[in-house]
C-alpha cells in the first residue's frame, strides 16, 4: 500500500523497493503500472491497483498487489468535494501532519474505497482466480469499441446461419462449430472458397478494430479468441487462407500463426505437467 505524496506519479518509492528487493534479496520485480498512471488527459487513473510479479532468488514466482492513492473520479461525493476545494488531494504534502478532520475523512473514504474496488471481490475465490480472472477484470481498459463488437457479431450470426441453411456449406460445416471435424478436405467448391474468404475477412477486422495483437490477453477479446483457435484447425480455412495469403495483411498472417501455436503449446504444456 503505497500513501506517499507523489503528485507526478513517479513511484519513487516503489522503484525503491523493487531496487531493494533485487540487491538484498535476489528478487525480482516485474509491474506494469498503466493502469495506475493517470491519463494526462483527463487527470484520472483506471484504477487504484496494480499487479506485479515476483520472481525469488530460488525461482519460486509470488504476487505482488500493490495499491495507490490515485484518482479515478468516481469516488464518494464528500471526497470529490474535498478535491475540489484542495486539487492536490489525494498527493498533499505528508510533511503536514497535523490534517483537519474533512482531510483525514476523505483520505479513510478513499482507502476504504481502494480496498473494496481490489479485495471485496476475493471474497468467495482461491487465490488463482483472483490473480488470474478477478484481477484482469479490474484492471483491463475498456476496448471503446462497442460499435465494432456489435457490427462483428452480426456478420458472425450471418455466417453461421448460412452454414446451417446452405446446402452446399454442409459438408465444411462441422469445421467451425463446436465438436470441429478436422478431416483434410477434399477440392473445395466455389461457394465454399467464397465462404472461408469471408471468415477470414471477418477474422481480420475484428483482428485490426479490436487491437488484438495489444489486447491478447483482454478480458473482453476471449470469446473471439476462442472461436478464432477453434477456426484456424479448419483444413479449408487453411487452404483458402494459403492459397490466398497477399490478399490479408502481414500482422493479421502472425497472428494466425500465433492462434495456430496456442493448442500446440497447452498441450505440449500438459504434456510436460503430467
Amino acid at each position: 500500500s503505497d500513501a506517499e505524496a507523489d503528485p507526478t506519479y513517479g513511484f519513487d518509492g516503489l522503484g525503491r523497493l523493487i531496487r531493494i528487493c533485487a540487491v538484498d534479496f535476489g528478487a525480482q520485480i516485474d509491474i506494469d503500472l498503466s493502469s495506475v498512471r493517470p491519463d494526462p488527459a483527463t487527470g484520472r487513473s483506471r484504477s487504484h491497483c496494480a499487479i506485479g510479479r515476483i520472481t525469488y532468488a530460488d525461482g519460486t514466482k509470488g504476487i505482488l498487489v500493490y495499491l495507490k492513492a490515485s484518482w479515478k473520479g468516481n469516488e464518494a461525493e464528500a471526497v470529490k468535494q474535498y478535491r475540489s476545494a484542495c486539487p492536490a488531494f489525494p498527493h498533499e504534502s505528508t510533511g503536514d501532519q497535523f490534517y483537519s478532520e474533512e482531510q483525514f475523512e476523505s483520505y479513510r473514504t478513499l482507502g476504504h474505497e481502494v480496498g473494496l474496488e481490489v479485495f471485496e471481490r476475493f471474497s468467495g475465490k482461491d487465490l488463482h482466480h483472483f490473480v488470474n480472472h478477478t484481477l484482469p477484470a479490474i484492471l483491463s481498459p475498456e476496448l471503446n469499441s462497442e460499435s465494432a463488437f456489435t457490427r462483428h457479431t452480426a456478420r458472425l450470426s450471418s455466417l453461421y446461419a448460412r452454414l446451417g441453411s446452405d446446402p452446399q456449406l454442409h459438408n465444411i460445416a462441422s469445421q467451425f462449430m463446436d465438436g470441429l471435424d478436422t478431416t483434410p478436405t477434399m477440392k473445395l467448391n466455389l461457394p465454399q472458397q467464397y465462404f472461408c474468404m469471408e471468415v477470414l475477412q471477418l477474422m481480420e477486422d475484428v483482428f485490426v478494430d479490436l487491437q488484438l495483437d495489444d489486447n491478447f490477453e483482454h478480458p473482453d477479446t476471449k470469446g473471439w479468441l476462442s472461436t478464432f483457435e477453434k477456426w484456424v484447425q479448419s483444413p479449408a480455412l487453411a487452404q483458402v487462407r494459403a492459397e490466398n495469403g497477399h490478399s490479408f495483411g502481414v500482422r493479421f498472417a502472425s497472428f494466425w500463426d500465433r492462434l495456430a501455436e496456442a493448442p500446440k503449446a497447452e498441450s505440449a504444456k500438459s504434456s510436460g505437467t503430467n
